[in-house]
């Protein structure tokens, strides 16, 4: 879940997730609820390293958004 009032004025988001390092795969798509917002404020993982992944966004959304993640 990233929340509402987690985003920071430069838009970028570092979210723990346990699991990912910074040579893995990792697939993430927004959940069926989280799509809109998600897509609408041009959020996406940008880069990863251990136990992290960064989000950016566009225009800062007023939601919180559900994330799925798939470490392949």
């Amino acid at each position: 879940m990233l929340d509402v009032a987690g985003w920071p004025s430069d838009r970028h988001r570092i979210a723990a997730v346990e699991g990912v390092t910074d040579t893995n795969t990792v697939i993430v798509t927004p959940a069926p609820e989280s799509i809109g917002t998600y897509g609408k404020c041009g959020v996406y993982a940008a880069a990863q390293g251990e136990g992290s992944l960064t989000f950016v966004c566009a225009k800062q959304p007023e939601e919180s958004l559900t994330v799925n993640m798939l470490i392949v």
